[in-house]
């Protein structure tokens, strides 16, 4: 569990938060280095339901594959449970922009303005071996993830560990806003925590190895690309009327 103190908006008294959510280092997937025939084109249609409202999502490419990462001194608590996340058609894509606060290890009561979602991520098991086919994972939710369109400057030293290797990063400023979402009317298990994703500034002169994926739409094979951006566990709170 993550604890960190927040400070409280007068700046006197501090209270602690708790985190349940990992740390979560997202990378690209190379769709012309994976057989297509393995990777999801034409996904199936989804009704999620967030605290933003209720929409239907068309799924199709499998874009981005996050995993469970240790950050600085924060370790890792569900190392089997990744975030596969999917390029989608939405029914409703123009929205409101929309005002949060958030509060994270970053970036304290800090305001961000979001706007249509891109990204539909669900949990998923992984592995390096390619004759594998990974455990379904558990104990994660699904998230719907916004294109943040004001942001800010958010730079903080990192030292970063996933399943892939080790990294030294600095954080530039957070680019993605997701909520937990429910998905064909499946159960929200943690509805305080969200993600905040940041983009990175880092030396991505390196390559990955290909990894095969396994989630509710079945098993796929993955080709990662740095640099990765990294997703932070959050509260939030909507400023100004819902």
């Amino acid at each position: 569990m993550l604890v960190l103190l927040a400070s409280g908006c007068g700046g006197g008294r501090t209270r602690a938060l708790s985190f349940q959510t990992d740390h979560f280092l997202c990378y690209f997937n190379n769709l012309a280095a994976v057989h297509p025939e393995r990777t999801l084109r034409r996904g199936p249609s989804i009704l999620l339901r967030d605290q933003f409202g209720t929409q239907k999502a068309d799924l199709f490419q499998l874009t981005i594959i996050c995993t469970p990462t240790r950050e600085n001194s924060i370790p890792v608590r569900n190392a089997r449970a990744h975030l596969a996340c999917y390029a989608s058609r939405f029914s409703r894509r123009s929205i409101r922009r929309r005002r949060v606060g958030i509060t994270n290890e970053f970036d304290r009561n800090a305001s961000l303005f979001v706007t249509e979602p891109d990204w539909f991520c669900l949990p998923t098991g992984m592995s390096l071996r390619p004759d594998a086919t990974p455990r379904l994972a558990t104990g994660l939710d699904h998230f719907q993830c916004y294109r943040i369109v004001r942001s800010f400057r958010s730079r903080h030293s990192l030292k970063l560990a996933d399943e892939f290797r080790s990294y030294r990063a600095q954080s530039v400023g957070p680019i993605l806003f997701c909520n937990p979402v429910s998905a064909n009317h499946s159960p929200v298990a943690n509805r305080r925590e969200h993600l905040v994703c940041y983009a990175l500034d880092m030396n991505a002169n390196f390559s990955l190895p290909e990894v095969v994926i396994n989630n509710q739409f079945g098993r796929a094979k993955v080709a990662p690309i740095p640099t990765p951006g990294l997703c932070v566990p959050s509260r939030e709170r909507l400023i100004g009327r819902r």
